[in-house]
């Protein structure tokens, strides 16, 4: 995995374990999928079945720090949604 890390220049960072207050990107992604929720959750009871679709949705958008969605850095092409098929 070290090797990795070099060849590709990622800068490795480690935080403590089951606390994201230590952790600036999951305490923002958590608060992203709040935000989602939340919206969702006032004008749905069931917003609890929405939750695989907010999750796709946020993974099909792109990041402003690297361009590209976590669905393509992860799977190395763009997703297809519901209405690219």
């Amino acid at each position: 995995m070290q090797e990795v890390v070099a060849l590709t220049g990622i800068n490795r960072r480690q935080s403590t374990f089951h606390h994201p207050i230590s952790n600036g990107m999951v305490e923002r992604l958590g608060g992203n999928l709040k935000r989602m929720l939340a919206k969702l959750a006032d004008t749905n009871e069931n917003w609890d079945q929405l939750i695989p679709g907010v999750l796709f949705t946020y993974r099909e958008i792109p990041h402003n720090s690297t361009d590209y969605s976590p669905f393509e850095l992860v799977f190395g092409l763009k997703p297809a949604g519901p209405f690219d098929i």
